[in-house]
């Protein structure tokens, strides 16, 4: 089965007991044996090269992403200059064909759009960051 998690700029606004409870549906969601997280970060200081983070909010969470055996796969920016619209995987070649690209209205994010393999077929997703 197929676990599709949507997030937005959720670690922005969280209180600490909140982000507490969101670390504890995220471990319990990544023991799904196929899952995608795409999240609207708030986390413009981790660089994704070399995964490191200046803030200790955002070490906590690069440290669950690696806690959870995550793997965040968007490499191209997507608002201003910073890698924002993520797409969290807990199986490498799951989400394939990422692409980024176009905006939607007025907003300032780009389009993230992606394929996921389903048991053995394709199918489209789109996140609209």
């Amino acid at each position: 089965m197929l676990n599709v998690l949507l997030s937005s700029e959720l670690f922005g606004t969280l209180s600490s007991l909140a982000l507490q409870a969101f670390y504890k549906q995220l471990q319990a969601a990544s023991q799904s044996q196929v899952l995608v997280l795409m999240e609207d970060s708030n986390h413009p200081e981790i660089s994704w090269e070399d995964h490191t983070a200046r803030h200790l909010q955002s070490s906590r969470f690069l440290q669950s992403i690696d806690d959870n055996f995550l793997m965040q796969v968007v490499e191209e920016q997507t608002r201003k200059g910073a890698l924002l619209g993520l797409i969290l995987t807990n199986m490498e070649g799951l989400v394939e064909n990422v692409k980024v690209g176009g905006r939607v209205g007025c907003s300032d994010h780009e389009i993230v759009e992606f394929r996921t393999l389903r048991g053995g077929s394709r199918a489209i997703s789109r996140i609209k960051t």
